[in-house]
């Protein structure tokens, strides 16, 4: 019978889903059955388990019944509720609106779903995460505008992305994980993770490489102004004595000299005590800095400001930082919620792939050519050595190079 059916939708040119969509979700309805014409809400349960909350799974097969007068789930049905899930944000809307529930039900719901499908052995609260997303939500009190919800969907990415992960692992069987993989442990809560990946270029997203951690190599500013200096886009994490942890993305990196580098896709955020991302306004080029060991300049890292007014600045002086509320570099907001805030933890993250790292001077200028040997900058100390009989260690290595 499970066949018969099958072929049934093969052969049918109705379904407004492309033919492999359609392939795919046939072939998931048949494991869901068992290759039976009906889906019962027991199989559908059984099989949900691994990827929807509860709650989720009672109003998700609510809205499979909704296609037909009989209330019977056959293959038809998911087919059309597919067709609205993975339409434009009209279909969308229209598919969230079948789960009969409020909208801030249907986003712990999808929350929770998406822990299940992406941490399936552990338990993240969701308040984190929903209440980042109902932020920028439209009101219901009076009921939901369909209009302004589905502009909401257009221009939001979180919800929608949250409901393909969900239903593309449901009804397509592609378990493909969003939240990216880190190599390291780190500060940041899967919540803020997914948050921040969001906001980076999309084929840099999983990609996150450890370049400093105060927790593996100490508490060192030169260390940490090594590690970054010329390393390419960069993330940097920050967690106070008071817990609160926040940081920012430089688009372009560090560059140690007295001007800021990035553009309008650097962006700040927090992690806990809320997530949330804050753009860059347009107002000023003010992004990332570095500088170290100057006397005309501040010396420490900062993304957001200047002279004593940022965003977040960490000084030179290890474990001291600032932070000033409504830097107009980026969207208002405060992330330390003080003026001067000690370090606890922080980390510095490359996005993306391995670059060259540029070297620059004082000025900020990248130096070009062959990096100059310490003892032919200081001719004295070459002479110091050899009038003590030490040997210098730089010339057979200098002499091969030139062979080769």
């Amino acid at each position: 019978m499970g066949g018969k059916s099958s072929k049934n939708f093969r052969d049918s040119k109705e379904s407004k889903l492309d033919k492999d969509l359609q392939e795919a979700i046939i072939k998931q309805f048949e494991r869901m059955t068992g290759g039976k014409p009906q889906l019962t809400f027991e199989s559908f349960k059984a099989f949900s388990d691994r990827y929807l909350d509860t709650n989720f799974q009672k109003a998700v097969f609510q809205a499979f019944k909704k296609f037909r007068k009989d209330d019977k789930v056959t293959c038809e049905n998911v087919l059309r509720f597919a067709e609205l899930l993975f339409g434009g944000s009209d279909q969308l809307a229209s598919c969230i609106i079948l789960f009969d529930l409020k909208l801030r039900s249907v986003v712990e719901a999808s929350v929770a779903s998406f822990f299940i499908c992406e941490c399936p052995k552990e338990h993240y609260p969701v308040n984190l995460l929903v209440d980042f997303i109902m932020a920028e939500a439209p009101q219901e009190e009076l009921g939901l505008d369909f209009t302004l919800f589905s502009k909401w969907l257009s221009k939001s990415t979180m919800l929608p992305s949250i409901l393909m992960r969900i239903f593309n692992g449901l009804l397509l069987n592609k378990n493909q994980h969003v939240i990216p993989k880190l190599s390291n442990p780190t500060v940041l809560s899967p919540a803020s993770i997914f948050a921040i990946s969001l906001e980076l270029p999309i084929k840099d997203r999983q990609n996150w490489s450890l370049l400093f951690s105060s927790a593996m190599q100490g508490e060192s500013f030169s260390k940490l102004y090594n590690a970054v200096n010329g390393s390419g886009p960069c993330l940097i994490v920050i967690e106070t004595d008071k817990g609160k942890i926040f940081g920012g993305f430089a688009n372009e990196g560090f560059i140690s000299g007295p001007h800021h580098s990035g553009d309008s896709r650097c962006f700040l955020f927090q992690d806990r005590p809320k997530i949330a991302i804050y753009s860059a306004t347009g107002f000023n080029n003010d992004f990332a800095y570095l500088n170290y060991r100057q006397t005309s300049f501040p010396n420490g890292l900062g993304i957001g400001g200047h002279d004593n007014n940022w965003s977040f600045f960490l000084h030179d002086e290890y474990g001291l930082g600032t932070s000033c509320p409504s830097i107009s570099t980026f969207e208002k907001c405060w992330l330390a919620g003080e003026t001067r805030f000690k370090t606890k933890t922080i980390e510095a993250w490359r996005i993306g792939e391995p670059v060259k790292r540029k070297r620059y001077d004082s000025a900020g200028d990248e130096i070009i050519g062959e990096e100059v040997s310490v003892l032919d900058r200081d001719p004295e100390a070459k002479a110091i050595l050899e009038l003590t009989g030490k040997k210098s260690y730089c010339e057979p290595f200098r002499e091969q190079k030139e062979k080769e």
